[in-house]
């Protein structure tokens, strides 16, 4: 039998310890309490056996879970039954983490649809495989004065359309972004002929690594490395503060040999139930 156990500040070492075990698939657990401490909008449970040993962990961040087992064989009724718990029944985020974990918990969540990932590790930018940036393009970090045409980039993609359909969402967008450079993280952009055309960014950043999210091109301009120069140029700036592995995710297989040549390869299957 596992019991769920609300760990404080004083297990913070023993939980890192444990998900470290696959650091690449934990980055948002880590990032989380290093960033956060394991209070406020963090709080991490233990799934204890009667013996003391750990089953699995559940971390919560504001309505986003992360779940983790090294092992297969561990309880997956009881670890959504403490996200349910947590949650009081209603997940307003997603149910996140190693794909062998995840998919054990989509029978508990008929109402949530399970979504598959690829994820891909780099510990060096492969510049020699990289064409320069196209004439014209210069690739730099982004700042608080570029986010009015940022958001208006990823608004203007069909995979982030609906995220910024509105001001009220851009403006919450905005929030947030203030907050990840707070907590470390970069944004990238590429411009061409004076518009951003491409941008890249990190998130969950840790003492070791960060996570590649955002990654995107306008429409009209794709086809032509701009996303290849914007995360190579994106990774090499993390790998210069002294971060020794990046991750991301992505979806079609098609993506694999572009982000090989940046110096990324697969570790593993990521899942989310949302």
């Amino acid at each position: 039998m596992t019991t769920p156990r609300l760990l404080a500040e004083s297990d913070r070492e023993r939980v890192l310890e444990y998900v470290r075990i696959e650091p690449e698939m934990n980055l948002f657990i880590i990032g989380d309490i290093e960033q956060f401490g394991m209070e406020g909008p963090v709080s991490v449970y233990a799934l204890e056996a009667d013996d003391g040993n750990w089953d699995s962990v559940v971390c919560r961040f504001y309505g986003n879970f992360v779940c983790y087992s090294p092992s297969d064989d561990f309880d997956a009724e009881a670890m959504a039954a403490c996200i349910k718990e947590v949650s009081g029944g209603a997940i307003k985020g997603s149910i996140n983490g190693k794909y062998e974990v995840v998919r054990k918990l989509e029978p508990y969540f008929e109402d949530m649809e399970l979504r598959s990932m690829f994820l891909a590790k780099c510990t060096s930018v492969h510049h020699e495989d990289i064409a320069p940036a196209p004439d014209g393009v210069t690739v730099r970090k982004l700042t608080a004065d570029d986010y009015d045409e940022l958001f208006e980039l990823l608004g203007s993609m069909r995979e982030y359309r609906g995220l910024y359909a509105d001001d009220v969402l851009i403006a919450a967008a905005k929030e947030q972004k203030n907050g990840d450079e707070a907590h470390g993280c970069v944004t990238f952009g590429a411009f061409y002929e004076g518009e951003m055309v491409s941008t890249a960014a990190t998130s969950a950043v840790s003492s070791e690594g960060a996570m590649v999210v955002g990654v995107g091109t306008r429409d009209d301009v794709r086809g032509n490395g701009l996303a290849t120069s914007v995360v190579s140029e994106l990774a090499q700036e993390c790998f210069d503060e002294g971060k020794s592995f990046l991750c991301l995710f992505y979806e079609n297989p098609r993506a694999t040999a572009i982000y090989s040549r940046i110096g990324f390869d697969v570790v593993g299957r990521y899942a989310m139930l949302r």
